[in-house]
């Protein structure tokens, strides 16, 4: 039980990584084309961001309300290891979300471009 939240948590970095490196792949910010084919995100990699909260949230939850439990030494590193870790995963969130974002807006330049260029032909 003393080792749950430090697994939960870094299923939550590892499955944060995961988006945020499938929103750059996705993005095509690497392409050498001007204005690449951009598809939006998946329902997977939606999923996959929820996987991420809720490992972080159960991880903090069960660390706070549970640190009475632990012996003393595991209750000092949890003591400084949970802002460190809530603001981490609070980092790790919030680039989630704005890769996220600017995958869909790319992906939204996409469809407009394909619709108009279907009326100028």
């Amino acid at each position: 039980m003393d080792i749950l939240p430090i697994v939960l948590w870094g299923i939550g970095v590892v499955v944060s990584i995961g988006v945020c490196t499938a929103a750059v792949i996705s993005s095509k910010y690497l392409s050498r084309d001007a204005e690449p084919e951009v598809a939006p995100p998946t329902m997977m990699t939606a999923i996959h961001h929820m996987v991420s909260l809720v490992c972080f949230l159960t991880a903090l939850l069960i660390s706070s309300y549970s640190i009475d439990l632990y012996a003393k030494p595991v209750r000092d590193f949890y003591r400084y290891a949970i802002p460190v870790g809530g603001g981490i995963a609070v980092v790790l969130l919030g680039v989630q979300i704005v890769l996220l974002y600017m995958q869909s807006r790319r992906a939204m330049h996409t469809e407009m471009n394909k619709r108009l260029s279907s009326y100028t032909r």
